[in-house]
C-alpha cells in the first residue's frame, strides 16, 4: 500500500467514524473525535484474536479516556461519555482501515469486531435468534468492558457456527427488519 493511498484510508476511516457517532447526543465535534483517533498507534496491532482482544479492551479505555479529556477541555460536554461509543467508534475505524480498506497487516480483519449499535442488536436476534444484549439495549447504556465483551462472545459463536471467516461478516445482519424511523432513531 502506497503512503498517499494509506493517508487517504485514515482520513476516511476517521470520517467514518466521525459520521456514525454525529447524530448522538454527546459530541458534534469532529476534531475531539479525529484527535482521539490519531491517539491509537496502529503500528502494533496484534495479529491474533486474543492478543487483539485484549488491546481493543485497552484502546476503547484510552479513546473514551481521550475524548473525554479533549471535550472537557473544550467544555463541550456534560455527562459521561460511554464505552459502548468509544467501542463503536474504534470498531468503525477499523473496519474501514482493514476491512473494506485492505490494509495490512491483513490477517486484522478476520477478528476486528463489527460495530455494535441498537440496529445491529436487534437485526441479530431477528436473524439468528440468539440475544447478544437485552432486547431494550442501547449503546448509551453500555458502560463496562465486561458487557461489551459479552456481546462480542455471542457473536463470535455465531462465526464459528456459521463458518464466516471474518468476524465482521456477521454484520451482513445489520439492518434486517429495521424501519426508516428506527434507522434515524439508532443513536438514542
Amino acid at each position: 500500500m502506497t503512503e498517499e493511498r494509506k493517508k487517504i484510508l485514515i482520513s476516511y476511516a476517521e470520517w467514518t467514524a466521525i459520521a456514525a457517532i454525529r447524530s448522538g447526543k454527546h459530541i458534534k465535534e469532529t476534531k475531539i473525535i479525529q484527535e482521539a483517533l490519531r491517539e491509537i498507534y496502529l503500528g502494533n496491532i496484534p495479529t491474533t484474536q486474543a492478543d487483539f482482544d485484549v488491546w481493543h479492551e485497552e484502546q476503547c479505555k484510552l479513546l473514551r479516556e481521550k475524548i473525554v479529556s479533549l471535550a472537557a477541555k473544550q467544555e463541550r460536554i456534560t455527562k459521561n461519555f460511554e464505552l459502548g461509543w468509544a467501542a463503536k467508534i474504534l470498531n468503525i475505524y477499523l473496519k474501514t482501515l482493514f476491512y473494506i480498506g485492505d490494509m495490512e497487516p491483513s490477517v486484522v480483519r478476520q477478528f476486528i469486531h463489527p460495530p455494535i449499535d441498537n440496529i445491529f442488536v436487534n437485526a441479530f436476534y431477528k436473524e439468528h435468534k440468539v440475544r447478544v444484549a437485552a432486547s431494550d439495549f442501547r449503546i448509551k447504556k453500555l458502560e463496562h468492558y465486561l458487557d461489551y465483551a459479552a456481546i462480542i462472545n455471542s457473536i463470535k459463536a455465531i462465526q464459528k457456527e456459521k463458518k464466516f471467516l471474518n468476524l465482521m461478516d456477521v454484520e451482513n445482519i445489520w439492518g434486517v427488519g429495521t424501519t426508516a424511523d428506527e434507522l434515524i432513531d439508532e443513536n438514542s
